[in-house]
């Protein structure tokens, strides 16, 4: 049903709205700490972006014909263009300590680990399973970061 494109794809838009919300949090807070722990989350998600819009470049077969399955992905990529699940809900301007951001961000990573093993069974592709493996182990590396920030 997905292939390694549209995987792909919807992986970097994820990538790309956590990137623009961690950038507008950015604005909104002035200690050193949190500029500089929110600066590196906006510069991963985008280089995290950039990943998969390479990855999703990389697949070169030809793309699925059927209207129904097209319509079907097409619908998806819809919902997800400004979707950052717990992110979006977050008001920074209430984030006092770098714990509070770094759970946030911990919780958003987490969630769109849920979302990418949601999407696994959906996938009926060898390949496009083991990129979309690929990119679940690096959402969970995010993860295991975060939290030793939380360590120090």
């Amino acid at each position: 049903m997905f292939t390694v494109r549209d995987l792909s794809e919807l992986a970097a838009q994820l990538e790309k709205n956590g990137e623009k919300i961690y950038r507008r949090a950015l604005e909104k807070v002035s200690d050193p700490g949190l500029v500089a722990l929110l600066q590196w989350l906006a510069d991963e998600e985008a280089d995290h972006a950039r990943w998969f819009a390479d990855l999703a470049k990389s697949d070169r077969r030809r793309p699925v014909s059927d209207q129904l399955e097209k319509m079907g992905r097409q619908m998806m990529a819809d919902s997800l263009k400004h979707q950052a699940f717990s992110l979006g809900e977050a008001d920074f301007d209430k984030i006092v300590s770098k714990k509070q951001l770094i759970e946030l961000a911990v919780e958003f990573e987490e969630d769109t680990v849920l979302f990418y093993n949601m999407l696994r069974e959906f996938v009926d592709d060898a390949q496009a399973l083991a990129n979309l493996d690929i990119i679940i182990a690096e959402e969970q590396r995010h993860i295991k970061r975060l939290k030793a920030f939380l360590d120090q």
